[in-house]
């Protein structure tokens, strides 16, 4: 299987620097970064973003709300799981995540464990979604 083109955005420049490495050192033949952004208005804007089937959305550092956020990312990227990475994993927080059009939320804490099934099952919801409005 070919590594999942993802695009990946965060405003914490330590924690985009740790999670790249860890990207690119031991999930590299199951992720491969397409893009780098620093914020997701960056990355909607961009006028020649790469395609691609995944964006890993860090929150918690920028000033917008995280709710408008993927909902500008979904709005872009109709068809593309959205994984949302996050300092505070509350089930409050999450469903407020999950309900503004992310695919799946893992703790930043837990990324090293937590990421990969966390984009298996939003891939596999999205791709599920797609098929019924079709």
């Amino acid at each position: 299987m070919a590594p999942i083109a993802t695009i990946f955005i965060d405003a914490n420049e330590s924690f985009r620097r740790m999670a790249t490495r860890l990207f690119t050192h031991h999930f590299q033949d199951r992720l491969a970064l397409a893009a780098i952004f620093t914020s997701w208005a960056e990355a909607v804007q961009h006028p020649s973003a790469p395609p691609a089937r995944l964006v890993l959305l860090g929150i918690g550092s920028e000033g917008a709300p995280d709710t408008a956020s993927i909902a500008a990312l979904r709005t872009r990227w109709l068809d593309v799981a959205i994984v949302v990475l996050v300092y505070l994993d509350t089930p409050l927080y999450r469903h407020l995540l999950l309900t503004a059009g992310a695919d799946a939320v893992v703790a930043k804490e837990q990324i090293a464990i937590g990421l990969l099934p966390a984009v298996e099952h939003a891939l596999i919801n999205r791709s599920e979604l797609r098929i019924s409005q079709q």
